[in-house]
């Protein structure tokens, strides 16, 4: 467990057993992945921006947020804001929980997953929260293989899906102000919807050839 004062980067940080944590904190300053961040086995990670101060971000850079099965816990004002610089993350079969303090825009969530079995909504800790007294927008992106919709609400932010090279497939339902849906290869399947209670929702499949 660190804990720095101000702004800091990481550039590779593993655990050396196969469940021991990973906690690394500031007080006032954004944390910046420029380097892997991995647990191995069951290891958590918890990655926590700043007590104080104003701007506590946790920053996309190179580096991946990675456990075999264990929770990676994301906490700042913002994750990964905005869905051009996602944090990179290899959950495997773990979960993840993030939570924000930004008002608006400054609180967003976004992160992108690159397991090759795929992301199921389920490995979303349900304890997850973002400001509630504005609304925010969660991206999940997947590289590699499917997202799975298992039961998840967004509450009143906005959430974007977007699986990038494989499908949105399962019936759990997805709850959110605003729905992005984007699938490479499909969003659904005939006989297996996937259920929405949204405001408003867009669903796209991005491969022409599909």
């Amino acid at each position: 467990s660190v804990t720095e004062s101000d702004d800091v980067t990481l550039t590779g940080v593993t655990s050396s057993g196969a469940a021991q944590p990973i906690s690394i904190s500031t007080t006032n300053g954004s944390i910046t992945l420029s380097g892997n961040v991995a647990a191995t086995g069951s290891g958590n990670v918890t990655l926590t921006a700043g007590s104080t101060g104003a701007v506590n971000d946790i920053l996309a850079g190179a580096g991946r947020v990675a456990t075999g099965s264990g929770l990676v816990t994301l906490s700042g004002r913002g994750i990964g804001v905005g869905s051009a610089s996602p944090v990179l993350t290899d959950l495997g079969t773990g979960t993840i929980k993030y939570t924000t303090t930004g008002a608006g825009a400054l609180g967003d969530v976004a992160f992108s997953n690159s397991t090759a079995g795929g992301f199921n909504t389920n490995q979303i800790d349900a304890t997850s929260g973002t400001n509630s007294g504005s609304a925010q927008t969660i991206t999940m992106i997947q590289t590699a293989g499917d997202i799975t919709a298992g039961t998840f609400s967004a509450g009143t932010d906005n959430l974007s899906l977007l699986a990038t090279n494989g499908s949105i497939v399962g019936s759990g339902t997805l709850t959110a102000n605003d729905l992005r849906l984007d699938g490479f290869n499909g969003v659904g399947a005939a006989g297996t919807p996937v259920l929405i209670n949204a405001g408003q929702v867009a669903a796209r499949l991005t491969n022409a050839g599909a």
